[in-house]
């Protein structure tokens, strides 16, 4: 019955906002978006509601997700811009703990979401990993273009 004038989320499911941002554009809603990159908690895990259901032991490997994006960044800033490279940085990271089974990681552009080749100016890392039984979505801005911003504002 009555619309809103800004809708806000969190960047930790990427393509959602994606596909927020998107439907928004297509359909003309007179709606400012705003989205707030990632919190996480302490120990660098992304904040969840997804999070109470790990263990000890569980929360502690799923502490390699943000360890390894952080690794990922690190590499890109330092000049590692071949994604498979990054990708197989990452995967290896993860892997390394015995709770996790890794369902993708992604290097994408931030806009099209198309797959990227090079990591330049502006990409996101996206990856979904299943510690134990609980499914963990995690990303990141990468290159040596991007300016970390608590909130993105689009304006429609």
């Amino acid at each position: 019955i009555t619309a809103c004038d800004i809708a806000a989320f969190g960047l930790k499911d990427y393509q959602q906002a994606q596909v927020l941002k998107r439907m928004v554009m297509d359909l003309h809603f007179p709606v400012e978006l705003m989205f707030g990159e990632t919190i996480r908690d302490n120990d660098g895990l992304a904040m969840s509601s997804r999070n109470k259901y790990l263990s000890d032991i569980e929360r502690k490997a799923g502490l390699s997700l943000s360890r390894s994006l952080e690794w990922a960044r690190q590499q890109a800033l330092d000049g590692q811009t071949n994604s498979g490279a990054l990708i197989n940085g990452i995967r290896e990271m993860i892997s390394e703990e015995d709770k996790t089974e890794i369902q993708y990681v992604q290097i994408l552009n931030p806009d099209t979401m198309d797959p990227l080749e090079f990591v330049g100016e502006h990409a996101r890392i996206l990856l979904a990993v299943f510690v134990g039984k609980t499914r963990l979505i995690d990303n990141i801005s990468v290159g040596s273009g991007i300016e970390q911003k608590p909130i993105h504002i689009y304006r429609v």
